[in-house]
C-alpha cells in the first residue's frame, strides 16, 4: 500500500502564509533600516548636483566620453558616501544633466562598492592585500564596462540635457537644495528603491533558511558564478559586503564568491537596473548586465585562489549570509514576537539615527509640496529681484568649487562620526562586553547575540577610528583586536549551539581578551 499522503489543509495554508508574511515583514525592515543613510545621503548629493552647479558644470565635472569620462565617473564615485540603492537618485540626476553613458556607469557601479567609509573599514577585515586587489580589480570592471558601453552606444545614449534653472544665492540657494533633496523622494527615484528593495525582500523568501551556508565553499567550483546569480537582486550596503568578505576570508570561503558579493550584492540591484531601462532601451540594459556579469565573474575566478589565504582552517560552513534567506524555518513559532525583537535589534545595531533622518525628509518633502500648492514658493526661489542684503554674490566657479569640497568634506566628516576617537568605542565596549559575558553565561541566547554583534563591529571601528586620527596602528593592537574578534566568533558559536558549559569557558577567555585589547589601545596612545 503506498504511504497516504499529507493533504494540504486551511491550517497548514494559513502558516505558510505566517511564515512568509513576518518574513518579509523582518527583511524589508532590516534592508530599509541598513539602508535609510545611504538613501538619504544620495537625494542630498542629487539635489546639491542639480542647484548648486547644474547640467552644465555637472557635464564638465564628468568631463565627456573615453578614459577622462571613466576617470571622473569612478574619482567621485570613490568620495562619495553611497549604496546601491542612494545611487539611484544621483545616477538620474547625472543622465538629466546629459552626462554621458560610460562615464555614468562608472560613477553607478563604484560609488557603492568603495567610499571612504567602506574602504576603511574592509582594511581591518583581512589581508589589506586582498582589499586593495579588491579595488583594483573592481575599478578595471567599471573602467572596462564603461569603455565598452561608449564604444558600443555612444550615439545611443545621448539624452537632451534639462534646462539650466539659476537659483539665486544666499538663503534662496539654501532652502532650495533642501526642497529638492526632500521631494525628491516622491519622484521615480522613491520608485526604483522600492523596486531594489523588493527585489532583496523576494529573492530572501525564495530561499530556505540557511541554504547559503556551504554555496560559498572554496571547494565548490560554481561558487563564483552562483553567488553572483543570487546577489544581483540581493541589497547589501558597502559595510556590510566589507564586513562578510572579512568573514569569508576568515572562514576559508571562495574568494571568487566574495568578489562577485562584493561586485554584485553591494554593486547593483533590481531598483538600478530598473533605473537604467527608463533611462535607456532594454538593448542597453542587457548589454550592460551582459558586459558586467562577464567580465565580473571572469575576474572572480581569476583572484579566488591566488587571494586565499594560508593557514586558514577551513569552517565548512557558515551562518554569515543567512541575511540573505529566509529568516525563520519552517517549524517556527511565535513569528510576531521574533519580528518585533530582530527589528529592534537590528535598528539599535544600525543606526537608528539614518532612518529618523529619512523620515524627516519625507515630512518635509511634504511640508514642501503643501507650501508649493499654497503659495508661490517655487517663483520665489528662482526670482532675483527679491535679495536681501545679507546675501553676497560668488562667482560660479567659486559656488562650483564650494560645492564639490562640501560633498568631499561630508565623506570626511563622516568618517570621524561613523569611527569615533578610542576614548569613546571603548567605553561602549566596556559596557557592551559586560552585557554579552552575562548574557552567555545566564542562558540569555538573544541577548547574548544581540552584544556580540555590538562588539564585533565596534572593535573594527576602534582600529580605524584609532588609524585616522594618529596616523598609525601598531601591530601589538591589530594582534589584540584580532584575538578578541576571534574569542567573540567562538562565543558566538557557543551561543548559537546553546552550550551552556562551553559559554561559560568561551565567555571568560572574551572578557580577558577585552581586557588585554582595551589596555593595548590605551598604553600605545598615551
Amino acid at each position: 500500500m503506498l504511504p497516504r499522503q499529507q493533504k494540504t489543509t486551511p491550517a497548514t495554508i494559513g502558516v505558510l502564509v505566517d511564515n512568509f508574511f513576518w518574513g518579509a515583514v523582518l527583511r524589508s525592515s532590516q534592508v530599509v533600516i541598513f539602508a535609510a543613510p545611504w538613501i538619504a545621503t544620495g537625494f542630498v548629493i542629487a539635489a546639491i548636483f542639480r542647484v548648486f552647479l547644474g547640467p552644465e558644470r555637472t557635464r564638465r565635472l564628468f568631463a565627456g566620453t573615453g578614459w577622462r569620462g571613466i576617470l571622473s565617473g569612478w574619482l567621485w564615485g570613490m568620495l562619495l558616501p553611497v549604496c546601491s540603492l542612494g545611487v539611484i537618485p544621483i545616477v538620474r540626476e547625472l543622465h538629466r544633466s546629459g552626462v554621458k553613458g560610460g562615464a555614468l556607469i562608472a560613477f553607478a557601479l563604484t560609488a557603492p562598492l568603495f567610499n571612504p567609509l567602506s574602504l576603511l573599514y574592509g582594511l581591518t577585515l583581512s589581508d589589506p592585500i586582498a582589499i586593495i586587489t579588491f579595488a583594483g580589480c573592481s575599478l578595471l570592471i567599471v573602467t572596462f564596462v564603461g569603455l565598452l558601453w561608449d564604444l558600443i552606444f555612444s550615439t545611443d545614449d545621448e539624452a537632451p540635457a534639462a534646462a539650466e534653472v539659476n537659483f539665486p544665492y544666499g538663503i534662496k540657494r539654501i532652502v532650495a537644495v533642501a526642497k529638492t533633496a526632500t521631494q525628491m523622494i516622491y519622484s521615480p527615484s522613491m520608485v526604483f528603491i522600492l523596486i531594489g528593495i523588493a527585489g532583496s525582500v523576494i529573492i530572501s523568501l525564495a530561499m530556505p533558511h540557511g541554504s547559503m551556508a556551504t554555496m560559498l565553499e572554496r571547494e565548490n567550483g560554481l561558487a563564483p558564478l552562483l553567488v553572483a546569480g543570487v546577489s544581483i537582486p540581493i541589497y547589501s550596503t558597502p559595510l556590510l559586503a566589507m564586513s562578510q568578505i572579512g568573514s569569508m576570508f576568515q572562514h576559508g570561503n571562495s574568494i571568487g564568491a566574495a568578489f562577485s558579493l562584493l561586485i554584485f550584492g553591494a554593486g547593483v540591484n533590481l531598483g538600478l537596473f530598473a533605473c537604467f531601462l527608463r533611462m535607456y532601451t532594454a538593448k542597453q540594459l542587457f548589454g550592460f548586465l551582459g558586459l558586467l556579469l562577464g567580465i565580473g565573474v571572469g575576474l572572480a575566478y581569476l583572484v579566488s585562489e591566488p587571494l586565499f589565504p594560508e593557514g586558514v582552517e577551513v569552517a565548512g560552513h557558515t551562518h554569515a549570509f543567512d541575511v540573505y534567506t529566509h529568516p525563520f524555518m519552517p517549524t517556527s513559532t511565535e513569528l510576531a514576537r521574533q519580528t518585533k525583537f530582530e527589528i529592534s535589534k537590528h535598528w539599535g545595531n544600525h543606526e537608528f539615527g539614518g532612518t529618523i533622518i529619512l523620515a524627516g525628509m519625507m515630512l518635509l518633502g511634504a511640508i514642501f509640496f503643501l507650501l508649493d500648492k499654497w503659495t508661490k514658493l517655487s517663483s520665489w526661489l528662482t526670482d532675483s529681484s527679491s535679495q536681501s542684503n545679507l546675501d553676497r554674490e560668488l562667482p560660479t566657479s567659486v559656488v562650483a568649487a564650494c560645492s564639490i569640497i562640501g560633498l568631499l568634506a561630508m565623506s570626511v566628516v563622516g568618517c570621524y562620526i561613523y569611527y569615533p576617537a578610542k576614548s569613546q568605542t571603548l567605553a561602549e565596549m566596556r559596557i557592551f562586553n559586560a552585557e554579552a559575558v552575562i548574557s552567555a553565561k545566564s542562558g540569555n541566547w538573544e541577548g547574548a547575540l544581540k552584544w556580540i554583534a555590538f562588539q564585533e563591529d565596534l572593535a573594527r571601528r576602534l582600529e580605524i577610528g584609532t588609524f585616522i586620527r594618529s596616523g598609525q596602528l601598531s601591530e601589538f593592537q591589530r594582534t589584540k583586536a584580532r584575538i578578541f574578534r576571534e574569542d567573540l566568533e567562538r562565543l558566538k558559536h557557543g551561543v548559537e549551539d546553546q552550550s551552556r558549559r562551553q559559554c561559560d569557558v568561551i565567555a571568560m577567555q572574551v572578557d580577558k581578551s577585552f581586557r588585554r585589547l582595551s589596555k593595548a589601545f590605551k598604553e600605545e596612545g598615551s
